[in-house]
């Protein structure tokens, strides 16, 4: 079956689906080699009773904004019976991975911050270079231009060929 095809079929979101693929608690099959291809998934039949066993429905939905206490079956969730009790532990648990969460991006925030020292390190050393490479180029055309100019300044004599040629057609040579 396909992800939509399971969700019909077991009542479960897509999102449990993924998370029961991720945790091995159903087969799966990818039918592309990307990572975003799309699963083929083999649903058995205790996972359909579970699905609908694990279905919210809308009855009584009014009571429950009435009073908690009277219209909430604990033998529905044990997660509900807790909070009813006042003795579920979820919010550890959400504590737990919230300051967990904090210190991975507490770490990320520090290794960012030492990346963009070091770039900035390689950009200074990149503009240091730069004007270097700007200096060596602007000696190399001044050397340039002096080779040409000692090398005009030499040729300032005609050979003797140009002088007979002139001489012979009767040119006067300044």
């Amino acid at each position: 079956m396909s992800i939509l095809e399971a969700t019909e079929a077991t009542g479960m979101s897509p999102n449990t689906l993924r998370r029961y693929i991720k945790r091995g608690r159903i087969k799966f099959r990818r039918l592309g080699k990307t990572s975003n291809s799309k699963l083929e998934l083999w649903v058995t039949t205790n996972l359909i009773q579970t699905g609908a066993a694990e279905r919210v429905t809308m009855d009584g939905f009014d009571d429950v904004l009435g009073d908690v206490a009277e219209v909430v079956d604990e033998s529905f969730d044990p997660a509900v019976e807790g909070l009813v009790e006042g003795e579920y532990s979820g919010e550890g648990a959400t504590r737990e991975t919230l300051s967990w969460f904090r210190e991975r991006l507490d770490d990320k925030d520090a290794k960012i911050d030492e990346l963009m020292e070091k770039v900035e390190g390689l950009m200074d050393k990149l503009n240091s270079a730069s004007y270097r490479n700007g200096y060596l180029e602007s000696q190399v055309q001044t050397t340039q231009d002096q080779i040409k100019l000692l090398t005009d300044s030499q040729r300032q004599e005609k050979s003797w060929w140009a002088r007979f040629s002139s001489w012979f057609l009767g040119k006067t040579s300044g």
